[in-house]
């Protein structure tokens, strides 16, 4: 008994870490560049803001992240369903040379419709 008991404690902390650091990056939303790496691209930045372009084509989605809010411009539009943390979810029909203001979420993009093309200018305060 003593012997499975070692044993378990053993394996536990060599494993215990991980989990948790596992745990803990699923619970915590990830920046837009690191969830979206192939599909978004930062342009440029100072210590206020940051200048963003996202492309997305159709069927495809950027994963769970943060955005801290901002402006947004459209380049190209497209029906894009916004999903929550919660899993709610709600479909948004961006149209070309559209602007607007947003405020900060965390949620997976997934493009429906068309290939969106759209420019952020996120706050970084």
């Amino acid at each position: 008994m003593k012997r499975q008991i070692f044993a378990l404690t053993f394996i536990a902390a060599l494993f215990l870490p991980s989990f948790q650091a596992t745990a803990q990056q699923s619970q915590e939303a990830l920046d837009i560049l690191d969830a979206c790496p192939k599909n978004a691209v930062l342009l440029t930045e100072d210590d206020n803001v940051r200048f963003i372009q996202l492309k997305i084509k159709s069927g495809q989605k950027c994963g769970m992240h943060k955005s801290a809010g901002g402006f947004t411009y459209i380049i190209s539009g497209a029906t894009i369903n916004l999903i929550k943390a919660d899993g709610s979810k709600s479909s948004v029909v961006l149209k070309d040379a559209q602007a607007f203001a947003y405020q900060p979420s965390e949620h997976i993009v997934e493009v429906s419709k068309g290939n969106l093309d759209i420019l952020l200018l996120e706050s970084k305060k």
